[in-house]
């Protein structure tokens, strides 16, 4: 794996890129929860919902146009809130896992999200 980061306007090769899963999460206030969702909180202890992950494909180039700090899936956990003179409350803690990416154009549409251990410098 490379050490240095990749420069502004590098060529690079990938095979592997961030999708979006289409997963958009939970509400953050327990209020606004139905009864499925409140039920796999019973059933499990932390859900982790994953916005984005890495799909194969045919191996692609690039130039490096950019590198941001993504979410790329999130851990919902249910705790309860003791307070001695309040009644108890459930809250819903939200912890977000970011990932570093580089932005990568393969044509003037758009352009792919590549994690660093994905791509290889090409001459």
């Amino acid at each position: 794996m490379r050490k240095q980061p990749f420069m502004l306007g590098e060529k690079v090769k990938f095979s592997r890129s961030l999708k979006n899963t289409g997963n958009s999460g939970f509400l953050s206030d327990i209020e606004y929860l139905n009864d499925k969702e409140i039920k796999r909180f019973e059933d499990e202890v932390v859900i982790n919902v994953v916005f984005k992950e890495p799909v194969k494909h045919k191996e692609l180039t690039g130039i490096v146009v950019g590198k941001r700090r993504i979410s790329t899936n999130t851990d919902f956990e249910l705790c309860q809130a003791y307070h001695p003179y309040e009644e108890d409350r459930q809250f819903i803690s939200i912890s977000h896992v970011f990932k570093i990416v580089y932005l990568v154009a393969c044509n003037l549409r758009g352009f792919k999200r590549v994690l660093p251990e994905d791509l290889e410098a090409t001459q």
